[in-house]
């Protein structure tokens, strides 16, 4: 499982900063589960610095710049009437198949969740909102992030992610 090799590979904090608390709730406001992997993760490592550039949202954060729920909806304000995402081919969740925000980095880019499917089945979206637009990748968040740390996906910022960037830093 990619969650298992994440973990090995990225030490968890030894303090959790908002660490999961109801899940259910979450569901109920959002309508839908959201993939195991994720949710392991925030399980696992709470709200902070991955590689010291990507921030994962966290459903129970406080702070509402990286909180799911309310990034979301700042996404979808955001995009209210711009032909960003339907002329991409992608439609912003509730809307079936729409995308959910999962993460951002240092860069301004998002990365997003193609609803299609059961949650353990969502691809990875990409999008590079000064550069090349939407690029999406079949797996799962963490398997993802394993890629971006292989260099095997190409990560949207130059010369990264070094060695040294293996590292999750827990936002206080």
């Amino acid at each position: 499982m990619s969650f298992d090799a994440f973990l090995r590979r990225i030490p968890p904090p030894k303090s959790i900063s908002e660490p999961a608390d109801n899940w259910d709730s979450i569901f109920a406001q959002l309508g839908t589960l959201l993939p195991s992997d994720y949710r392991r993760f925030i399980e696992t490592y709470g709200t902070g610095y991955l590689a010291g550039f990507y921030i994962v949202a966290n459903p129970f954060s406080s702070n509402r710049f990286v909180n799911l729920l309310q990034r979301m909806e700042q996404i979808r304000k955001s995009q209210a009437g711009s032909p960003f995402f339907p002329d991409a081919g992608y439609k912003f969740y509730p809307d079936d198949g729409g995308l959910i925000p999962f993460m951002l980095d240092d860069n301004g880019n998002d990365y997003f969740w193609h609803t299609i499917g059961a949650p353990d089945s969502w691809s990875v979206v990409q999008c590079e909102h000064r550069g090349s637009g939407f690029t999406e990748y079949a797996m799962s968040t963490t398997e993802y992030l394993l890629q971006i740390f292989d260099k095997k996906i190409p990560a949207l910022a130059s010369d990264f992610p070094l060695p040294e960037d293996e590292v999750f830093a827990a936002l206080t």
